[in-house]
């Protein structure tokens, strides 16, 4: 069984939501072991193509459930260097990009705005936080077909963001 999982607006639990989440939970080892690691760190490599260009991105994703996160992302674009550097602690935030030398502008209210939803999308993966209603509401979506699969789609809203 496959779930789709949305992070979106104003939502109100169901019935068939949290059975969902329960199901998905369980198909995951249960809530036992996946509350069992609080933390993670992956490395990320992409490549894309731009203007006919292959760009490579290299990085970093650690967190640390409910509320640490950081990303470290640096691109070579046509032989100059671009570093992001995205640091969340709580509700310090800090943010810092440089193409090539030059500082590219940060701490943008939408940036920070940005930066916490992608928090709260880790800790909505893990799957259990969703049935604390303290932290999110869930309602049941629009069933949909993933990769020619029913997949059953819950629409996950966080109450503290």
């Amino acid at each position: 069984m496959a779930v789709s999982l949305v992070v979106a607006g104003s939502a109100a639990a169901d019935e068939k939501a949290d059975a969902v989440v329960k199901k998905a939970i369980e198909a995951h080892g249960g809530a036992d072991a996946l509350n069992k690691f609080k933390a993670g760190k992956c490395k990320l490599k992409a490549q894309f193509e731009l203007m006919g260009t292959d760009i490579e991105h290299k990085g970093t994703i650690a967190y640390m459930l409910p509320d640490r996160y950081k990303l470290e992302l640096s691109s070579d674009i046509m032989g100059t260097k671009l570093t992001v550097h995205y640091v969340m602690k709580g509700e310090s935030l800090k943010l810092s990009a440089t193409f090539g030398d030059m500082e590219i502008p940060k701490n943008s209210e939408a940036e920070k705005a940005q930066l916490k939803m992608v928090a709260v999308v880790q800790e909505a993966e893990r799957l259990t936080p969703l049935l604390d209603a303290k932290r999110f509401t869930i309602k049941a979506g629009d069933d949909d077909t993933i990769d020619g699969k029913k997949a059953s789609c819950v629409i996950a809203t966080p109450r503290y963001c």
